[in-house]
């Protein structure tokens, strides 16, 4: 327990100190979330339901492998990730070297979209309740983690009206795990909102006139 609060301590402190200043830069606050991604890269082999169904066994698979179609074929998981692993083997077969780039697809998209999200909520706010709510359990369910962060990520482009890109991210994340198309719901709850305000019903919301 102790090195997962000293960890969120740490990135607390370094989030802070990144949006302390008025004109708030993307890359402090991406680079304080790094010991989150260096806490999953170091945990032990026993932490994570999926790290022994299918994670290692996936990797140690993929290290033996020299062809990419070969083993895409027979990894038995979604393309994108099956060419991840491959693609990280080529460069480290170090499994903490995979678990971290791994973690990372999941806490970065996080961040960057609790960073274009910083003039509705706080950014530390959102990184909190990642950790408090989200990050545990990415550790148990690693593609579902990579397929909800870039969701989450989508959404952050469609607040945006950028609804290209917010489709070309729930892309990615499909392509990552198939629990990415409850992210298809997004583009119909931005036209339920815009038809049917919930601010006439009292809800909080998100007003997406604000945003053009």
């Amino acid at each position: 327990m102790f090195p997962y609060i000293l960890t969120f301590f740490l990135s607390f402190i370094f989030l802070k100190i990144a949006t302390k200043t008025k004109k708030k830069k993307l890359l402090p606050i991406m680079l304080s979330v790094v010991p989150l991604i260096i806490l999953a890269a170091l945990r032990s082999d026993k932490i994570g339901t999926d790290m022994q169904v299918y994670i290692i066994p996936i990797f140690e698979s993929a290290c033996n492998y020299t062809n990419l179609s070969d083993f895409i074929e027979n990894s038995g998981v979604e393309y994108l990730y099956s060419l991840f692993t491959f693609l990280s083997t080529r460069i480290s077969k170090s499994p903490e070297f995979y678990l971290g780039i791994m973690n990372a697809f999941v806490v970065l998209p996080v961040t960057y979209s609790a960073y274009k999200l910083k003039n509705y909520s706080s950014i530390l706010m959102i990184i909190f309740l990642f950790c408090m709510y989200m990050y545990n359990n990415t550790l148990n369910m690693q593609r579902q983690g990579i397929a909800l962060s870039f969701s989450f990520l989508a959404l952050a482009f469609y607040i945006e009206r950028k609804y290209i890109k917010g489709l070309i991210v729930l892309c990615i994340g499909f392509i990552f795990h198939t629990s990415a198309i409850i992210g298809i719901s997004i583009p119909f709850l931005f036209w339920f909102t815009g038809k049917y305000p919930f601010k006439k019903y009292k809800f909080s919301y998100i007003d997406r006139k604000s945003t053009r």
